[in-house]
């Protein structure tokens, strides 16, 4: 009878994992994990980012539209309303009359700088385009003077109110800066400004961290951070609801960037008249101002729009005409820049 012998394997050809072993293998697993889970985070921000300049750019387009179509900028809607159960979420508060309304603030430095939410509705825009990447609706600022309607009278304008084309650009309502040294944070030094000419609206996203901005699942405003004084920058606080308007505390100076912060991330966009009228071809909205010197040239004062003629009272003697009932007149144009060019400015 053949008989099998059993052996058993021998301990000694075991070997286990010592303490060090296993810590060092659980720190790589740890390492990896935290780096796949930074990538998937960054990941997920430069998404929320991308969806902001994507939203923030067609926001921009639409608004070129409505202006050549309504001859005017929109109003902001109310920042207070919720996209979940509110009827006039993104609608346009005091239409073409100067802003005013409930859930829209006026600046405490400036009367014609106002705060609120996108106006969708007027934009021809779904709802999400009234908040940015992260959840957090823009704030829109706007120089009010360029909501105002339309003036239509063009061939006889002289002392006009503002609109789009006959605001004063020299008011200089918005201005658009950075911080570049820690001292600039100071009352007594001022930001470096950016652009000479003035923005006439400001949309801003409070970026990833959306401190002190309008939810737009509830409306209501976010907490800020007081542990770093940059972040006070472009936020806007101080409600007063029942003042007629309604105002807020902002100043017209926006921050686009501050390299003495880590934290701070605003996005702020921004637009000058001579941007829409260079993209959407907004030239015959811009008026050339009458002034006193017309009238010792013999012209009546008169404020026309781009590529008008204003033809002066006097007549002249046609020199190639013997004819005296024959005569010519001074004309003058309005040009793209909003300055006159002379036709014919003196009698031959």
């Amino acid at each position: 009878m053949i008989k099998f012998k059993i052996t058993q394997p021998s301990l000694k050809n075991k070997k286990a994992y010592t303490l060090i072993e296993l810590s060092i293998t659980i720190l790589i697993i740890s390492l990896l994990m935290a780096g796949v889970f930074s990538f998937a985070t960054g990941s997920i921000n430069n998404a929320k980012s991308a969806l902001t300049t994507q939203r923030r750019d067609e926001i921009y387009e639409s608004m070129g539209t409505y202006l050549m179509v309504n001859k005017r900028l929109p109003c902001p809607a109310s920042i207070l309303t919720s996209k979940v159960n509110d009827a006039n979420y993104g609608q346009e508060v005091g239409a073409g009359t100067g802003c005013e309304g409930a859930g829209v603030y006026k600046s405490s430095t400036s009367g014609n700088l106002f705060f609120g939410g996108v106006p969708i509705r007027a934009l021809n825009l779904s709802s999400e385009y009234a908040e940015d990447g992260y959840g957090n609706k823009f704030n829109y600022i706007i120089d009010r003077r360029f909501t105002y309607n339309f003036i239509a009278t063009g061939s006889t304008l002289n002392d006009v109110g503002p609109s789009f084309g006959t605001a004063d650009l020299a008011l200089n309502v918005i201005a658009i800066k950075e911080r570049q040294t820690k001292e600039q944070t100071s009352a007594s030094l001022s930001p470096v400004s950016l652009i000479e000419e003035p923005p006439i609206f400001v949309l801003l996203s409070a970026g990833e961290n959306g401190l002190r901005a309008f939810n737009a699942e509830s409306g209501l405003q976010n907490d800020i951070d007081s542990t770093d004084p940059e972040e006070v920058n472009n936020q806007i606080t101080g409600f007063i609801d029942s003042a007629s308007p309604p105002t807020a505390v902002f100043d017209n100076i926006f921050i686009v960037k501050s390299l003495v912060s880590d934290n701070f991330d605003d996005i702020v966009f921004y637009k000058t008249r001579s941007d829409f009228k260079a993209k959407f071809s907004a030239e015959r909205l811009i008026y050339c101002k009458g002034s006193d010197d017309m009238v010792g040239l013999g012209y009546t004062k008169r404020s026309l729009y781009y590529d008008q003629y204003l033809y002066a009272q006097a007549k002249c003697t046609n020199p190639i005409s013997t004819d005296p009932l024959t005569y010519v007149i001074k004309i003058m144009r309005c040009q793209i820049d909003g300055e006159w060019s002379h036709v014919l400015f003196t009698c031959p």
